[in-house]
């Protein structure tokens, strides 16, 4: 199995506890472009060293985590997982509790607005979605007019 789909499959019943099965299948999908984003598809040193597929800092209360990864450029501790899907399960469980905020995101921009209002991340709206169109995931769903935002995030990248 792919890891694309080890996290949409771990995502999707955690996200069908808050949200619609449309809307579900939806998040997923962002949510596996957010890891490949995250993780430079699949490459980074803490995806492969703690099964971090997200970026996730540790949380010495969660649930899923086996405790404190490699340390971040911030001087922090990445959390460190056991499976890819432990970090999916944590991360699907976080927008669940902000459901109020992800309930009526559909697009790849307004997934990372949401993200962003919860500081998920440091850098711009525009620039995080740019980034997501770039390993955007495909389930079955619509694909989101993707060309547009690239030229967006990629001018406000580059305009310096």
């Amino acid at each position: 199995m792919s890891i694309e789909k080890t996290i949409y499959d771990a995502a999707l019943p955690r996200l069908k506890r808050h949200f619609s099965d449309s809307q579900s299948k939806r998040l997923a999908s962002f949510m596996v472009a957010q890891s490949r984003y995250e993780s430079a598809n699949y490459t980074s040193h803490v995806f492969k060293a703690n099964n971090n597929a997200f970026g996730y800092k540790y949380y010495g209360a969660s649930d899923y985590q086996l405790g404190q990864g490699i340390i971040s450029n911030e001087g922090n501790p990445y959390a460190d997982y056991s499976t890819i899907d432990n970090s999916a399960e944590e991360v699907a469980d976080w927008l669940g509790r902000r459901q109020s905020d992800f309930e009526n995101v559909n697009t790849l921009l307004g997934y990372a607005e949401a993200l962003k209002k919860n500081d998920y991340y440091g850098e711009t709206a525009v620039q995080y979605a740019a980034g997501l169109a770039v390993y955007k995931y495909s389930s079955g769903l619509t694909t989101v007019a993707l060309f547009p935002l690239l030229l967006v995030g990629g001018y406000l990248l580059f305009k310096r």
